[in-house]
């Protein structure tokens, strides 16, 4: 929910919440996963410019594959 909802509705206390409720440990080890199988990419490409939202997107080689 808080990463495939569409930017026109998403909520980001809502997101914020929902992750939260889960506890850093689980949200962290399922980023690290997601990211290494390549579902999730780094939405901004500098790192030293970070700016509010979202800073994962879902990755569109993996949209388009399924």
């Amino acid at each position: 929910m808080a990463m495939g909802t569409p930017s026109e509705i998403y909520d980001s206390k809502q997101a914020s919440w929902l992750l939260r409720s889960k506890g850093d440990d689980v949200i962290n080890t399922a980023t690290r996963n997601l990211l290494s199988r390549g579902v999730l990419s780094k939405s901004q490409r500098d790192p030293t410019k970070q700016a509010p939202g979202r800073q994962l997107k879902i990755s569109e080689m993996y949209v388009f594959v399924h």
